[in-house]
């Protein structure tokens, strides 16, 4: 009994390390879709690509514009088709 509480144990621990991996993998290639969508050098930079002042937008607005973003981010940068 002991084996197995050890081996679970042992699975789990490098089961989350590769979980954090591959989190951290998906995270930095959103990051870069997100840095070429937007036509920006580095997360410090301003995007250029024409927008317009999202300060002056309401909620919905700004909602609306970011979910624009991220609908283009996906059809563009993420294959979610079978085969191709």
């Amino acid at each position: 009994m002991i084996h197995l509480t050890i081996f679970t144990l042992f699975c789990v621990v490098h089961f989350r390390a590769h979980f954090a991996f591959i989190s951290d993998c998906l995270d930095a290639f959103l990051v870069g879709a997100c840095l070429h969508h937007l036509d920006m050098e580095n997360t410090e930079s301003e995007s250029k690509r024409k927008q317009m002042l999202f300060a002056a937008l309401s909620s919905d607005e700004k909602r609306q514009y970011i979910e624009q973003i991220a609908s283009e981010i996906e059809r563009n940068y993420i294959n979610l088709e079978k085969g191709t």
